[in-house]
């Protein structure tokens, strides 16, 4: 019986210690990118979107209409999340937006995920439409992987 007891004391004691032994390494996160127009003006109907997650995850030309994509980095409490997402009108004098943000990661984010989303706007700058304003909303969720 003492047996026993001692090994499910070694057990619970793995299972308490495995999320921060993980988390110091780095955990595994898989990242799904969502896009939304909110409002179109004029500027344009054929979308591509760039997420660039630098020297881990870099996502280019993703189609709006073929969303949700994804992919995976790694992540550590404490750490630093650095994100530029880019939207480009799809026409020969192509009308742009990007926006980078960063985040600092909690050892909470990495228990339970989450969501990072950004707002981009799209101005016309050419022809009868110049001024006019495309409003997207890009939703990149982080989620832990457990094998």
């Amino acid at each position: 019986m003492p047996r026993i007891r001692a090994l499910a004391l070694v057990l619970a004691l793995v299972l308490a210690l495995a999320p921060a032994a993980s988390q110091a390494a780095g955990t595994r996160m898989r990242v799904s990118v969502y896009a939304k127009l909110i409002s179109n003006d004029h500027v344009g109907n054929e979308w591509t979107i760039d997420v660039d997650i630098p020297g881990q995850l870099s996502l280019s030309a993703l189609d709006p209409d073929r969303l949700p994509a994804s992919g995976w980095v790694s992540l550590s409490a404490g750490g630093t999340l650095k994100v530029t997402v880019t939207v480009t009108e799809d026409e020969a004098y192509p009308d742009v937006a990007t926006d980078t943000i960063t985040r600092k990661i909690s050892s909470t984010d990495l228990r339970s995920g989450f969501d990072l989303t950004i707002p981009l706007t799209v101005v016309e700058d050419k022809g009868r439409y110049k001024g006019n304003t495309a409003e997207w909303q890009i939703t990149l969720s982080f989620r832990p992987y457990y094998p």
